[in-house]
C-alpha cells in the first residue's frame, strides 16, 4: 500500500479525537515489536521470550500497560531505561545526518560516539556469538528496540536542533510547556513524532494499535520488505532504512510546520539551531524557537500519520526477518566472535524519559 492512498484513512482514524497521552515512545515500539512477533516463525517468538525471561532484566521500566504483552512486547523499551544505566548507550539510538544532507555511505564521520546503524550491528554480531547468556538476551533487547528507532526520521536527522528536541511545538490544541526543573519544553517536535501522534491512534493499547497496522500490510509488503539476507550487504542494507527515513523528516516532519495565528508556514532553514549544538540551552536556542509559536495542526498530522504507520509497519516486519534469521544460525565459537565497540556518550540536557525528550 502507498504511503499517499493511507491519507484519507489517517484522516478517519484522526478526527476521532487525540485524547490523553499514553506513557515510537512506547506504544510505538510495542507495536514494531508486537509487528514482528505476528510476521515471525512461531517457535522463534518462543525462544525470543524464553531466552527474555531466562535472564530478566534488572531495572523498572518506565512505560506502563503492559498487562498482557509478550515479554519481548514489554520490554521493547527496554533500552530507554538502560541508557540510564549505561551511559555510553545514549549515542546508540540515532543518527545525526543533517537533514538537507544526503546519508552517507560512510558514516564514520557521525559515528564517532555511536549511533544507531553502528550498534545495530553490533548487537547482531553479539547474538550471532551467543545464544544463551545476559550478553545475548540484551542484544536481543537492543535488536527489537534499535529497529525501531532506525525508521524514526527524527532518529536519522538533525537541523542542528537535537533531531527536533529542542523545537518547542504545540501539538493541536495543547500548547508547549517549559518544565522548570528539567529544562525542556513539551511538546517538541520529536516527542511530536515518537508520542503524541501516535498516542492519539493507540488509546485502545498496543494490542489493538498494532494489529490496525497488521492489517494495512499487503502480502506483496511483506515480502518486499523482507526480502533481505541480515548477513549480506550489512551496513548498506541498514542505511538504505535510515535513507527512507531521513528523507520523510525532510519531506514531512519538517515541511509542514507553522507559526502564529495566521498559520504561516515554517522555513526549515529559518528555525536550524547553531552548529555543534550540544544541548537545547545552548545560546538560548529553545527559547527563541519557543518564542516563534510552531504548531502542529490537524494538516500536518494529517501529512504524518501515514509515514508513521508505514515506518512502524516496515520496521516490524524487518525486525521479524531479522530474529528468524538469527534464531536460524547457530551461535558462532567463541573464538569467532567480535566485540562490539561501546560508543561515548554526549553531554544532553537533562530530559525526562515520560516527555520521550531524548532520542
Amino acid at each position: 500500500m502507498a504511503k499517499n492512498s493511507r491519507v484519507c484513512t489517517a484522516l478517519v482514524l484522526f478526527l476521532a479525537g487525540a485524547g490523553p497521552a499514553l506513557p515510537w515512545g512506547c506504544r510505538g515500539h510495542e507495536a514494531v515489536a508486537l509487528i514482528a512477533f505476528q510476521f515471525m516463525k512461531p517457535e522463534n517468538v518462543a525462544a525470543t521470550n524464553a531466552l527474555l525471561e531466562k535472564y530478566p532484566i534488572e531495572l523498572t521500566l518506565s512505560c506502563t500497560h503492559l498487562d498482557g504483552l509478550a515479554t519481548g512486547v514489554k520490554e521493547a523499551t527496554w533500552a530507554d531505561d538502560y541508557r540510564f544505566k549505561d551511559e555510553k548507550t545514549a549515542e546508540w539510538h540515532f543518527i545525526d545526518v543533517p537533514l538537507n544532507d544526503p546519508v552517507p555511505s560512510d558514516t564514520s564521520g557521525l559515528c564517532a560516539k555511536g549511533c544507531v546503524n553502528q550498534a545495530l550491528m553490533d548487537q547482531i554480531k553479539v547474538f550471532q556469538g551467543d545464544h544463551d547468556s545476559v550478553a545475548a538476551a540484551n542484544a536481543i533487547r537492543f535488536i527489537i528496540h534499535l529497529v525501531g528507532d532506525a525508521h524514526q526520521p527524527l532518529h536519522d536527522t538533525t537541523n542542528n536542533d537535537r533531531g527536533g528536541n529542542c523545537i518547542p511545538t504545540a501539538f493541536l490544541k495543547t500548547k508547549t510547556k517549559l518544565n522548570t526543573k528539567e529544562n525542556s519544553y513539551d511538546p517538541e517536535l520529536h516527542s511530536v513524532w515518537d508520542k503524541y501522534i501516535i498516542d492519539s491512534q493507540a488509546k485502545q493499547g498496543a494490542s489493538a494499535f498494532a494489529d490496525s497496522l497488521w492489517s494495512n500490510i499487503t502480502d506483496a509488503q511483506r515480502t518486499q520488505w523482507s526480502a533481505f539476507d541480515i548477513n549480506v550487504n550489512q551496513q548498506a542494507l541498514i542505511l538504505s532504512w535510515i535513507t527512507d527515513s531521513h528523507s520523510e523528516a525532510l519531506m514531512v516532519s519538517y515541511a509542514n510546520l507553522v507559526s502564529g495565528k495566521h498559520h504561516t508556514k515554517v522555513d526549515a532553514a529559518k528555525i536550524a539551531g547553531p552548529d555543534n549544538l550540544a544541548a537545547c540551552t545552548d545560546d538560548n536556542f529553545q527559547t527563541k524557537m519557543a518564542k516563534k509559536n510552531i504548531q502542529v495542526t490537524t494538516a500536518y498530522v494529517n501529512a504524518a500519520l501515514p509515514v508513521i504507520q508505514m515506518q512502524l509497519e516496515e520496521a516490524g516486519i524487518r525486525l521479524g526477518r531479522i530474529l528468524d534469521q538469527l534464531w536460524s544460525a547457530p551461535a558462532t565459537p567463541p573464538s569467532a566472535r567480535v566485540k562490539p565497540a561501546i560508543p561515548g556518550l554526549r553531554p544532553t540536557p537533562a530530559e525526562g524519559f515520560l516527555q520521550t525528550a531524548f532520542r
